[in-house]
Parts: structure tokens; C-alpha cells; sequence
């Protein structure tokens, strides 16, 4: 899985027993080499987050992708899952990295993104056998996905007005994005370029906690980069910028400077 990583999905599988192995990510997605490193030790499942990823904001460039799947169908029998949880308002392309020899693999569209929260409902295209062990796990039971849900988002998906609104929030997003990252730069702040979603992740210098206090005194709340390790230190703050509106990016920016500057 990438280092960081979204922390609910490095707790989910902590908490199901599976050793976690983390992978090094650049701008353009996970990096090949490192890739490369853990499977030749072993390694039997993959999970990738291909745009938007949470919490640095990159996704998958398509020479990224290339590279990523020319490694991967070296590795037939590993199981790949491909995270595209930001899918309906993605600004950056999908692009695949599951070979034609993979046997296992899953793609997971989310629509709790796009559509709300509350309608907990993702389409899995997978292999076959994924498939049937898939559909046993969704037995009727506390797993079962309400039919009302369901119809909700087929209506939603198939609603003029909705994709309008979808392509209004996506535009609003990488205004968002923009807007903050400008403001950073414009107080001598280095940030990487973000590709996609919702955040924007700082690597800093100066220790994460002390920042993330002095912005809180302030009244601003970030989040620290080490919920989202998985191996290595992530000695960074996640910016949220979806209710960042009216200059308040600009007051942020300020503000994380004189603290960067104690």
C-alpha cells in the first residue's frame, strides 16, 4: 500500500490481522522501484489509490500507470485492488494498471464522494473468482446494500441535473486546490503540485505536532502526517480545502507561515 496512506484504509487492515507494507509515492502515484522491492519479497496483494489520493493529492500519471503494469504481469497470482474512490469528480484521467495476466484483481468505484456519505454503495468490477467470493461475503446479513440505495444512485447517475452539479463541485475542488496552493507559494511556502481531491499534503521541516498546536491556537485544524504511516515518518500536515471560501485560504496561509517562522 502507499506510504502514507489513507488512514481508515491502514486501520481497516491492521485490524483484520494483515501486515502492512508500505511503498513510496512521488507526484505521479506509487513508485515503481519500491514496488518492485516488496514483491520480489513476497508480497500477495497490492492496493492503489490511481487518482486523488488521500492524503497527498496525486494520482497516476499514464507513464506511472505503464510502468506500474508492465511490473505487475510479472506477478500473475497477485491481488491487485485499484482504490478509484474519488471517481465522479476526478479531474485527472483513469488509468489502469491491471495487466491482462493478473487472475486476481478488483477496481472500486465509491460513490459516497460524489453522491454524499450516506449512500454507502460502490461498483467492484473484479475476476471471476473474486466475483463468487465477493457475493458470499454480501450474503443477506449485516453486509446486505439496501435496494432503496441502490435505485437512489441509479437515479442519480442516469439525472441531467446531478452530473451537473458533479461537474460544478469538481470544478469548485481544483479552484479550491489552486487557490490554496497559490496562497502557500505566495508566502514562500513549498508545496508540490496537487493532481487531485480534496487535500493538500505539506511536507515540513519543522515538527508536525508543534505546527498543527500553534495553527490550532489559532483556530485552524490540520491533520498530522503520522495517521497516515505506514512504515516510514511522515513528518507532514494533510490541508483540507473543501470549505476553504472567501480569502480564507489566503488567512490560512498567513497564519501556517508566522507559525512555520516561531
Amino acid at each position: 500500500m502507499e506510504d502514507p496512506c489513507f488512514l481508515g484504509t491502514i486501520n481497516a487492515l491492521r485490524l483484520s490481522g494483515m501486515q502492512t507494507v508500505g511503498v513510496k509515492v512521488d507526484e505521479q502515484g506509487m513508485c515503481p522501484d519500491a514496488l518492485a522491492m516488496v514483491l520480489s519479497k513476497g508480497v500477495q496483494a497490492i492496493l492503489v489509490t490511481p487518482r486523488a489520493h488521500n492524503p497527498t493529492g496525486c494520482s497516476l500519471s499514464k507513464q506511472r500507470a505503464k510502468e506500474l503494469k508492465l511490473l505487475l504481469a510479472e506477478y500473475p497470482n497477485v491481488l491487485i485492488i485499484v482504490d478509484d474512490h474519488f471517481a465522479l469528480l476526478a479531474e485527472s484521467p483513469y488509468h489502469s494498471i491491471i495487466p491482462t495476466e493478473a487472475t486476481r484483481w478488483a477496481l472500486i468505484r465509491s460513490v459516497s464522494k460524489g453522491l454524499g456519505p450516506d449512500l454507502r454503495l460502490a461498483f467492484v468490477a473484479c475476476d471471476p473468482a473474486t466475483a463468487v467470493l465477493l457475493r458470499t461475503r454480501l450474503a443477506p446479513g449485516m453486509t446486505w446494500i439496501s435496494h432503496i440505495l441502490q435505485s437512489i444512485v441509479a437515479a442519480c447517475l442516469k439525472s441531467d441535473d446531478v452530473n451537473k452539479l458533479l461537474s460544478m463541485a469538481r470544478c469548485e475542488y481544483g479552484r479550491l486546490r489552486d487557490e490554496l496552493r497559490i496562497a502557500l507559494q505566495t508566502e514562500g511556502i513549498d508545496v508540490a503540485p496537487v493532481s487531485d481531491g480534496l487535500n493538500i499534503w505539506l511536507p515540513l521541516s519543522k515538527d508536525a505536532k508543534d505546527v498543527s498546536y500553534e495553527l490550532a491556537k489559532k483556530g485552524w485544524l490540520v491533520r498530522i502526517g503520522n495517521a497516515f504511516e505506514v512504515q516510514n515518518p511522515a513528518q507532514a500536515i494533510r490541508i483540507t480545502v473543501s470549505k476553504m471560501q472567501d480569502g480564507v485560504a489566503q488567512h490560512f496561509a498567513a497564519d501556517l507561515k508566522s507559525c512555520l517562522t516561531r
